[in-house]
């Protein structure tokens, strides 16, 4: 969707796509994602490797149907860099367990 476009923030009507399912954010220049995105109820898969990401919003763990999100390539601040060594899904169950969703 918006792969390697050099963006450094997200449009608020890209969260006024309810039935998304997948969101291809690799190879921008993001710092972070807006909470808005717990606004995307159908959300599957979110891909946001080599950006500049440090740090997750809690608000992804409302995220029900998240089920993969990727995230090589970012200089990730604890305890996410070794959720991600884990895999995918470690990050998600630490998400839903923050966001008291687990």
């Amino acid at each position: 969707m918006a792969h390697a476009n050099n963006l450094t923030g997200l449009p608020a009507e890209l969260f006024q796509a309810p039935s998304l399912r997948v969101l291809e954010l690799s190879e921008n220049r993001l710092t972070g994602i807006p909470a808005d995105v717990a606004r995307l109820p159908h959300l599957t898969i979110l891909s946001l490797s080599n950006n500049l990401l440090k740090d997750l919003p809690i608000e992804l763990g409302r995220v029900a149907t998240l089920a993969n999100i990727i995230l090589d390539g970012n200089p990730l601040a604890e305890p996410w860099a070794s959720l991600w060594n884990q895999g995918s899904n470690a990050v998600i169950a630490h998400l839903r367990q923050i966001a008291g969703t687990a």
